[in-house]
């Protein structure tokens, strides 16, 4: 790729640790946000990139009657199974990758932000000048994600451990950020550890 002159933020972290709020504090410093879970939910439309390959790995039933696939079905089967998830990760994070550095690259922002909380598993640290990690109390996440999208303890449990474990992620990040407070102290966090 080649790089473009923004500085590139990296903000990755576990369901309901709070990078969306952390990236949302960063746009109104006037950050550009790349949000690679929109991009994933995009390339695998019908028509789009990943569509047949998913469609190939996971059959039919996860299709919707639009034939369009369903994120919930498929969501039920790749968060219950990790090897099911490591499977889609490995079909969407290459797509993901080409459409984040096409936005940077085509992009006229001083900086840049790639929100992502599979941003260490897609291989994408490497394009960033800082990666930030988010974390929060296990319990205060399961509370957002439950309230977030409104589905039981029990799925959100099963959404965290999921992902990559808190401890193993601080060792890829170079600047954490601890979201189990006010939003003023998120603020005052995340402009210290974004350097501006």
């Amino acid at each position: 790729m080649m790089r473009s002159r923004a500085r590139i933020i990296g903000v990755t972290g576990g369901s309901g640790a709070g990078k969306g709020e952390v990236c949302r504090i960063l746009a109104h410093r006037g950050a550009l946000i790349i949000d690679t879970d929109t991009i994933a939910h995009r390339v695998i439309l019908m028509d789009s990139p990943a569509y047949d390959e998913v469609l190939a790995a996971f059959g039919r039933k996860i299709l919707g009657d639009d034939g369009q696939i369903a994120r919930k079905k498929l969501g039920a089967i790749v968060f219950a199974d990790k090897a099911k998830l490591a499977v889609l990760s490995g079909i969407v994070h290459k797509y993901v990758r080409v459409e984040t550095e096409r936005i940077i690259t085509e992009g006229n922002c001083g900086l840049v932000v790639i929100d992502a909380a599979a941003l260490i598993e897609a291989g994408m640290e490497d394009i960033c000048d800082v990666v930030i990690g988010v974390f929060a109390e296990k319990n205060l996440r399961l509370q957002r994600i439950m309230a977030r999208d409104d589905i039981s303890c029990e799925d959100a449990r099963r959404r965290i451990e999921s992902q990559m474990a808190d401890d193993v992620l601080r060792g890829y990040v170079d600047v954490t950020v601890e979201n189990n407070g006010s939003l003023a102290e998120l603020d005052e966090k995340v402009r210290r550890a974004a350097g501006i």
